[in-house]
């Protein structure tokens, strides 16, 4: 028994979601201390269990009480992907270290009789870091993130007149999570003692 959703309405639980998990990793060490580690994973669930989302205000402390809130009853979903990482660990006094990866990943699930992309489906994620530590004392370290962008769901606002004669403004959201936010990336570098 897990979550079940009172704040949505919900008054009983749904029964076990199903699963099924394969992953294929090979890792490799190469010369000059390289590491090469490649993964192909697929997960198919079956049974999922209804769920309800925030189409908009995904970051809401109070998610229930947003008008954007949907439930989601879908007939199985699908998450697949392919990772490829690089690296050399740091080793020894003054020493760098770095890694490189890239991902290729989808996860959809079927809707009625559509296919959407899921809350947090990136297509393309790439990854780099880069450390150095001088000493065993001081380490500093950069690391950037690159993916593409998550799904998201248009809205346009259109104003319905009022019983008393005034208008007010109201959302009208779009098909669900059938628009991409922008690219996103991050730097971050770090120094610790």
């Amino acid at each position: 028994l897990h979550e079940l959703s009172v704040p949505d309405g919900e008054r009983a639980f749904s029964p076990a979601e199903r699963a099924e998990h394969r992953v294929v990793s090979l890792e490799q060490r190469l010369p000059r201390g390289l590491l090469l580690r490649t993964e192909v994973y697929q997960r198919k669930g079956y049974q999922t269990r209804p769920r309800w989302e925030n189409l908009v205000s995904l970051y809401n402390v109070f998610s229930e009480v947003q008008t954007d809130r949907i439930r989601i009853d879908s007939d199985e979903d699908d998450a697949r992907g392919v990772e490829v990482l690089i690296e050399r660990r740091a080793s020894g006094a003054a020493a760098w270290g770095w890694s490189a990866g890239y991902a290729w990943a989808r996860a959809r699930e079927r809707v009625g009789d559509r296919d959407i992309p899921r809350a947090r489906d990136q297509r393309h994620t790439l990854l780099a870091e880069v450390t150095y530590a001088p000493n065993p004392r001081w380490n500093a370290s950069a690391a950037w993130q690159y993916h593409t962008g998550w799904p998201t769901t248009g809205a346009s606002y259109v104003l319905v007149p009022l019983a008393n004669g005034r208008r007010a403004v109201q959302r009208v959201l779009g098909t669900p999570y059938a628009e991409r936010l922008p690219a996103y990336h991050r730097l971050d570098l770090r120094v610790t003692r």
